[in-house]
């Protein structure tokens, strides 16, 4: 709870708790220790962080990246894992199939919007994880494989959408002509339209609140993406 910037502690290789929650200015610019087997507890929540090497740190036990920009999560290698945090990011993508559910104590993935699939390996025992310890959102379901998140990788330089979350308006940037049309979560088409090779503009101010699919069909292929309206 600071105003840190920068904050360096490569050098302390005995570092096993490790607590700079709350510096909002520090987004990025945090280099953990250089002696990666010490590590135990990290927590980073609520510095405007969207990325970090906590992988690297295989002893990890409890883990807050919570309040963030984070838009994916894979701890599936860190399975000593017992409490997770990852609420009120931006993710798209959650892995926490670290072969190590029984010991799983606290998973908090709720407050992702456009989270739709957490990645488990045990469906009926992530299942039966209750709340308050394990919390996600409504439409994030638990399954045993999510798309990669790759496949949004190789998309990226076809088409950006931005902002996402939005109140009115959605601009999307495209590299060649294409076709889209917004479905509803019922399916139902709401608005369709052409997108021009550059940045379009559609308006979602019509529409109720709620979360909306946005397909973009070109020559390069098909694209989903989910929007959410607020």
């Amino acid at each position: 709870s600071n105003s840190l910037s920068v904050l360096d502690v490569s050098s302390n290789g005995a570092l096993s708790s490790f607590d700079c929650g709350n510096n909002p200015s520090l987004m990025n610019n945090l280099t953990l220790p250089a002696t990666k087997t010490s590590l135990l507890e990290l927590w980073v929540y609520t510095n405007n962080m969207s990325n970090l090497n906590y992988d690297e740190y295989l002893n990890l036990e409890s883990l807050d990246i919570g309040i963030n920009n984070f838009t994916s999560a894979d701890i599936s290698m860190l399975s000593n894992i017992r409490f997770f945090y990852a609420n009120q990011n931006q993710l798209t993508f959650l892995n926490i199939a670290n072969g190590n559910i029984d010991n799983f104590d606290w998973m908090w993935a709720h407050n992702n919007p456009m989270l739709d699939c957490i990645q488990v390996d045990d469906l009926a025992k992530a299942t039966a994880k209750s709340q308050p310890n394990w919390r996600r959102d409504i439409g994030a379901d638990f399954m045993l494989s999510c798309p990669p998140l790759s496949t949004e990788e190789s998309n990226k330089d076809r088409i950006s959408l931005y902002p996402n979350p939005t109140k009115d308006l959605i601009t999307i940037k495209l590299n060649n002509k294409a076709n889209y049309s917004i479905l509803n979560p019922l399916g139902k088409v709401v608005s369709k339209g052409e997108l021009i090779n550059g940045n379009n503009e559609i308006n979602l101010t019509n529409l109720t609140n709620g979360i909306y699919f946005l397909n973009v069909s070109s020559s390069s292929g098909n694209l989903t993406k989910k929007v959410l309206k607020q």
